[in-house]
């Protein structure tokens, strides 16, 4: 498609939806490659938008994140999502969580089923789009720049909030989904320092991603051998 059609392109909610999905698969990728959460080697160079992007290359790996939008997706469809948070947790402190990325989605519009997939006038268009998400992916690139790196040996969970009274979608499509208990310490930090990343309106919803940091990292002690150094973006 030409640039020029793709700036003409109104979107429905659901091409909305589509494209969120697909830059959140991306962008779980990028964020475990730069916050160093896997080495290096098992990501791989790709280009999303023009923009370059680093993939998991590991089958197992690859698998669940593709299972995490997916049921992400079945909750924006039913309009249920109000944000979904990748956390990186420290299993050497007890699975504490020390950074919080967070994708809070506000929905703006509501359709019925039978107009989901309606162009709505005076939404963005497929090219806007794509041009706000490419700058997600350049602001996601040198967030090391602006962030505390991460200890060593860490690994993530990825936790979905809904808005209160709904049902969630996904466990109807036999997606291996738990409710978290409130004394799961991996939910949230406690008086993090927000670091906010990017933002946009499509005119059908809002997408908002930001960084709650938490403040031991943030200050970490004079005895810091067991952080990771800042690693040089790959091209």
């Amino acid at each position: 498609m030409s640039q020029s059609h793709r700036k003409q392109v109104l979107l429905s909610y659901k091409a909305n939806v589509d494209i969120f999905c697909e830059f959140l698969e991306v962008a779980i990728h990028f964020i475990l490659y730069v916050r160093g959460v896997y080495p290096a080697n098992l990501f791989v160079l790709r280009k999303k938008y023009d923009v370059p992007v680093h993939m998991s290359r590991h089958p197992h790996l690859t698998k669940y994140i593709l299972e995490l939008v997916l049921s992400c997706k079945a909750e924006l469809e039913e309009g249920t999502l109000e944000k979904a948070a990748l956390i990186i947790v420290n299993p050497n402190e007890g699975n504490k969580p020390i950074e919080r990325w967070v994708f809070e989605v506000d929905k703006l519009v509501m359709f019925p089923d039978n107009l989901a997939d309606a162009r709505v006038e005076g939404a963005i268009s497929l090219f806007d789009l794509e041009q706000h998400l490419r700058g997600f992916f350049r602001k996601i690139s040198v967030s090391d720049a602006i962030l505390t790196p991460n200890p060593e040996g860490c690994t993530f969970k990825f936790v979905m909030a809904l808005k209160d009274g709904s049902k969630p979608a996904s466990l109807e499509n036999d997606c291996p989904w738990v409710p978290a208990e409130p004394s799961e310490k991996y939910r949230a930090i406690h008086h993090p320092k927000i670091v906010p990343i990017k933002s946009v309106d499509t005119g059908l919803f809002k997408l908002q991603l930001f960084v709650q940091q938490n403040q031991e990292k943030v200050e970490p002690s004079k005895d810091s051998s067991n952080i990771r150094q800042k690693q040089p973006l790959r091209d």
